[in-house]
């Protein structure tokens, strides 16, 4: 009876959770390129200037509260515009790469792979390694989302060697991130554990709370899947804490939860019941918010783990 009941209270904290892949994902992965870190754009110019003013509010129109995705692609068509009479190639790429993260939410991806290779083609051209490392990890995300796991892995390595040539290892966290669920996705555990544990380096480096969370999540993820539960406990007990310290609600809750499921296959009931009474709670905080449309969450590393 006891038991049944460990296992209701895990079910119900499942239960009702949407999971939606936003383009706050591709934002999170892709990264918002900003202008000032382009080598070789100047932006003094009027034209330039105005160009930049009305990629912003593309940006806003895009990915902000209000969205208006008609809109949005006007406004960064207008913006591409301008940057080309002028020849500003910083500037057009950085549009370029604006549209993909637009067109791939709208899952146009034809689309936004052209655009992402325009920009990509601006950015070598320019020398702008970290750029061009963005651009491949943009592609990366395309095919990744497109189940093309072989071809993701292609671009985000081809990314990780552009961020290593512009001697800025720390911000490829984001890219390794990327790569290791897309080694997850295709059940290579090694590979992916190894990733995890390089990007867990360097958010602890970079001083990245959240990026430390979603290598925890996976570290985790892949030790429950080889059923090693003892040692996934300290990577859930760390990702439980950082979560909620982040205001990372959905990944507190799938903490919580598998910490649950595991504490109940040990015997251990106190503990059980204390970790899915706390995702049970979260998840009341989570609907609600979410039901208001205010906040998009990502999706769970392996799902949840259930008794």
């Amino acid at each position: 009876m006891f038991k049944r009941i460990l296992i209701v209270l895990g079910i119900a904290a499942i239960t009702s959770l949407a999971i939606l892949a936003t383009v706050d994902l591709w934002l999170e992965r892709i990264g918002d390129v900003p202008a000032s870190d382009a080598n070789n754009t100047p932006q003094t110019s009027p034209e330039a200037q105005e160009a930049f003013r009305i990629d912003r509010e593309g940006r806003k129109l895009a990915f902000g509260r209000q969205k208006n995705l008609r809109l949005a692609e006007e406004k960064f068509q207008e913006s591409l515009g301008i940057f080309r009479r002028i020849n500003h190639e910083g500037g057009q790429a950085e549009v370029l790469n604006d549209l993909g993260i637009l067109y791939a939410d709208q899952h146009q991806y034809a689309k936004a792979i052209e655009c992402y290779e325009k920009s990509l083609e601006l950015k070598r051209k320019m020398g702008w390694s970290w750029g061009e490392a963005n651009s491949l990890a943009g592609l990366g995300n395309l095919f990744s989302a497109k189940k093309e796991y072989s071809k993701a892995a292609e671009y985000y390595e081809q990314s990780l060697k552009a961020y290593e040539k512009g001697g800025d290892s720390v911000r490829s966290r984001g890219t390794l991130l990327s790569l290791a669920r897309t080694y997850l996705d295709s059940r290579q555990d090694a590979k992916a554990k190894e990733c995890y544990e390089k990007s867990l380096e360097l958010a602890k480096k970079a001083k990245s709370l959240k990026d430390e969370v979603d290598s925890l999540s996976g570290l985790a993820s892949i030790l429950l899947r080889k059923d090693e539960y003892s040692q996934a406990v300290p990577y859930l007990e760390e990702c439980f804490k950082l979560s909620k310290a982040t205001g990372q609600p959905d990944l507190a809750q799938w903490a919580a939860h598998s910490l649950g499921s595991v504490y109940c296959r040990s015997g251990k009931s106190s503990q059980a019941i204390q970790y899915y009474e706390e995702a049970l709670a979260i998840r009341k905080r989570f609907l609600h918010r979410g039901q208001h449309g205010k906040r998009r969450y990502r999706s769970y590393p392996l799902g949840f783990f259930s008794v």
